[in-house]
């Protein structure tokens, strides 16, 4: 955006995300018909244009979301955007190798760029004095007049291909990306090049940007860097892309919001309602394996390895690590301030998670905890083991209740289990419903063991 502050991206999936640059957040999402390839922003950021793969035109209300105009230009998929100096017109290179200008304001097409000895690679606008520069396959780039679509001149500058560039028009300078993976500067003003950058991978189409304040940024080796380009001096590793994988997730329980756990330690949270990502922050540094909100929306608590952490929304922070000599099992909270954690091997705990202490702990004879679940008067708890028992657990004092074997072993040559996966309570509290990898789902009525 023209303040730094935002950033519109799409892809091949009709969608166009506004993300917040420092945050990461998505404000909002905009959805095209077809797939979008071009964007611009207007200079006073409170809208933007799009191009999709069937020549649509559309612009956008960043404020409502809504689709301001459509302009159907009849033409092919529209690679590149951009605004006339005035904003009056939307010049766009198309698939078909021609240049439009389209006068917005009047609805009509004020002309039509076409090089028959080589196609157009890429736009842009030297806006101090009027021109539009195209970028061509022969390794050229043509000077127009903007206003009326003459050509003026045509300069041949290397043996590649300009794969794609940006024009600093303070200084009359055109900064290339060329497919011999090289960095170049052509200088408007005694048409003079000369090399900047060699990239270190070799990757024959590498993309530049610039960011203002005198700063080429460019893409190597999955690293964002940067030139000062009055020191002509690089910067490495601005930013590295980082892949990871969601490793868990939840719903609040009033479906408000969706919390999503990586690989690498990553908090992610939609908000639901209004579409929009309110939390993008990473915690730790090692893989999140279970997350869960409790039902004032206001604490996350998250396991990973033998610790459970406790994540304050409004604090933005972790408040607490409960550490344990065992890897931590399955969570779940616990009226206000208390947590159950349900280990791997045989022991459940209740833990104050504000002070970090334990309430209470239950040992039961080798077997592994797979599922917690609470009843709707917070008086029982369920829990389904790794070998077909259903035990149900006072929440007052941790003892057990009752113990039933509910799931018998589920064998094949790959596969030999009888774990109890999953638990429910009816509304009264008078029933329980297990499933297991018997593939059987059973109905208990569990109602004269009621406390």
């Amino acid at each position: 955006s023209p303040d730094d502050n935002y950033l519109i991206c799409t892809g091949d999936d009709r969608i166009i995300d506004l993300l917040e640059v420092y945050s990461g957040i998505l404000i909002k999402r905009f959805v095209d018909d077809f797939f979008v390839h071009s964007l611009a922003f207007f200079s006073n950021g409170k809208s933007f244009v799009s191009g999709n793969m069937f020549g649509d035109i559309k612009i956008w209300s960043i404020k409502t979301g809504e689709l301001m105009n459509l302009i159907n230009t009849n033409k092919s998929d529209i690679y590149q955007i951009i605004l006339s100096n005035d904003e009056r017109s939307i010049i766009f290179l198309s698939e078909d190798s021609t240049i439009t200008c389209f006068d917005i304001e009047n609805n009509k097409m004020k002309y039509r760029l076409k090089e028959n000895e080589a196609q157009f690679l890429g736009i842009d606008i030297l806006k101090t004095d009027s021109l539009l520069i195209s970028s061509c396959s022969d390794s050229s780039i043509i000077l127009w007049n903007l206003k009326t679509g003459e050509k003026l001149n045509k300069i041949k500058l290397t043996d590649f291909y300009i794969h794609n560039f940006f024009v600093k028009a303070s200084d009359n300078l055109v900064y290339l990306s060329c497919s011999d993976d090289r960095i170049r500067i052509f200088d408007l003003n005694n048409l003079s090049i000369k090399i900047i950058y060699q990239y270190i991978n070799n990757n024959y189409n590498h993309c530049i940007f610039y960011g203002g304040e005198n700063k080429l940024y460019f893409d190597d080796c999955n690293k964002i860097n940067m030139i000062d380009l009055k020191s002509l001096t690089i910067n490495r590793n601005i930013f590295q892309g980082i892949k990871y994988e969601f490793s868990a997730s939840v719903l609040s329980k009033d479906k408000r919001y969706l919390i999503l756990a990586t690989n690498d330690g990553k908090i992610i949270i939609w908000d639901l309602i209004n579409f929009r990502q309110i939390l993008n922050n990473k915690v730790i540094s090692s893989n999140i394996s279970e997350v869960i909100m409790n039902d004032e929306n206001k604490y996350i608590a998250f396991r990973s390895d033998t610790s459970i952490y406790i994540y304050d929304r409004d604090a933005n922070k972790i408040i607490n690590k409960l550490n344990k000599y065992h890897y931590a099992g399955h969570i779940l909270f616990f009226k206000d301030k208390y947590l159950f954690d349900g280990s791997y091997f045989d022991t459940l705990c209740l833990w104050d998670f504000k002070n970090g202490k334990i309430i209470y702990s239950t040992i039961f004879d080798s077997t592994w905890i797979n599922v917690l679940e609470l009843s709707h008067d917070n008086n029982m708890l369920a829990i389904g083991t790794d070998n077909g028992n259903i035990i149900l657990i006072s929440t007052k004092t941790g003892e057990v209740i009752k113990k039933i074997h509910g799931h018998d072993k589920f064998i094949t040559p790959e596969y030999n289990s009888n774990d109890v996966h999953s638990l429910v309570f009816s509304p009264d509290d008078k029933y329980l419903l297990s499933g297991g990898t018997d593939e059987n789902i059973v109905l208990w009525d569990i109602s004269k063991y009621k406390i």
